[in-house]
């Protein structure tokens, strides 16, 4: 039965296989991806071999769509102003570039309440390293918990080694 289902998600082009995750709870702390240091041991496999990667300020967050993502996923653009390039193209630095962010209710990137990715999170100039790989042809976050993540001078050092 879960493997029928693994195969339905893959077809509909879902990012993520596990379970979704249950609501977030109602607190005013930060998420834990403000809070909590990633290093290249805590990413997970997905996010650790994304193409790109990224240290860049946001420039502006899209429009929120009306639903979470679910049985399809359903993505928030957001305009990164590209500062440094930690693998992949660094043609890119300097330029903007806009990502797709998975919507997933509960995770470390949304909002609490209705469908959208934390506008405190992705205030304009908030700068972030960012897990980038193409999908259905366009440049995709890779999790939405992990694919957007604070630079500290080890994931910096373990990323640029690779």
């Amino acid at each position: 039965m879960r493997a029928a289902a693994l195969g339905a998600m893959l077809a509909l082009g879902c990012t993520s296989t596990s379970p979704p995750p249950s609501p977030a709870p109602s607190s005013s702390q930060p998420s834990s991806s403000t809070k909590d240091p990633v290093t290249p041991a805590t990413l997970p496999p997905t996010v650790a071999a994304a193409e790109l990667v990224f240290e860049g300020r946001v420039v502006s967050l899209g429009v929120a769509p009306n639903a979470w993502s679910g049985m399809l996923a359903i993505y928030q653009p957001v305009t990164w102003s590209v500062d440094r390039v930690l693998r992949g193209d660094v043609g890119l630095v300097g330029k903007e570039l806009v990502v797709r962010h998975p919507l997933v209710m509960g995770s470390k990137t949304a909002q609490k309440g209705a469908p959208g990715l934390d506008p405190a999170m992705f205030a304009k100039n908030a700068q972030w390293v960012v897990f980038v790989s193409p999908q259905d042809g366009q440049p995709t976050c890779l999790s939405e918990n992990d694919g957007v993540v604070k630079a500290t001078p080890a994931l910096e050092a373990a990323l640029a080694a690779r």
